[in-house]
């Protein structure tokens, strides 16, 4: 069952915390989501929910939903590949970096990307993968027992939001995350984002072009109502005396 997996993968995160240090369990853990993760750009994941490796990858996803630098370390990967260029090691720089002030974690350097660069869109990245990755999150997610689910929902509203799908949708996977984890950052900040209607930098600009394309386009086109009051189902009629009438002698409209 997917409980007992994700409680050997628990069971091995402690062991090496333990013996060795939170930044080596974290730094292991990394790389086997890494190594999983790529099998994902040869060919999509056959999710049926019972064969042994879904359950084996789900464990591994589960593990973001117990420590936030896992989490943001796979988002980054998805987003940020030349951060990785097929190195896992690198993962290493995001896992344990300084929480101190002076430092600003990849994750956040990511996140103000989203924000504000207008010439960064994320398809190239995600070009790569056989599937689409905030809907691969959430079928893990749901493998998991529900406490422990929270981080790949998390990973599939930060991707989708990014990617620019339908607020709509990007809600679903952060309300997926509340409920697994009420406190969970990434999925409450996603909430609100959705509440307020906030697209990543280049939809927005995107959206800014088309209207400044069709604003002339549209002052140039004429008022119907103010210049024609009648039509006879084939072609626009300015004069209501020359609408023919029907059988009774009443005025067709």
């Amino acid at each position: 069952m997917a409980s007992d997996v994700f409680a050997a993968r628990v069971s091995e995160f402690a062991d090496t915390w333990r013996n060795e240090s939170l930044s080596q369990a974290r730094v292991e853990a990394a790389k086997r989501i890494y190594d999983r993760l790529q099998q994902l750009k040869t060919a999509p994941w056959p999710i049926d929910g019972a064969d042994q490796m879904d359950l084996s990858m789900a464990a591994d996803l589960g593990m973001m939903s117990l420590d936030n630098r896992l989490r943001d370390s796979i988002i980054c990967y998805f987003l940020e590949p030349d951060m990785f260029r097929d190195d896992s090691g690198r993962l290493a720089q995001l896992v344990t970096s300084d929480d101190s002030p002076e430092v600003i974690p990849l994750f956040e350097k990511l996140n103000e990307t989203c924000w504000n660069d207008t010439s960064y869109d994320p398809q190239d990245a995600l070009s790569a993968y056989k599937q689409d990755i905030p809907v691969f999150m959430e079928s893990m997610g749901y493998l998991l027992p529900p406490d422990f689910a929270a981080g790949p929902f998390e990973v599939a509203a930060f991707v989708s939001w990014a990617q620019g799908d339908d607020l709509s949708v990007t809600n679903g996977y952060a309300a997926n995350a509340i409920n697994a984890d009420r406190l969970c950052g990434i999925g409450t900040r996603m909430s609100s984002i959705c509440l307020y209607d906030k697209h990543p930098a280049w939809m927005e600009a995107a959206k800014e072009n088309r209207e400044a394309h069709l604003t002339p386009i549209l002052a140039d086109t004429p008022d119907r109502h103010k210049h024609y009051s009648e039509s006879d189902g084939t072609g626009i009629i300015s004069d209501p005396t020359t609408v023919p009438n029907d059988d009774n002698g009443r005025r067709l409209r």
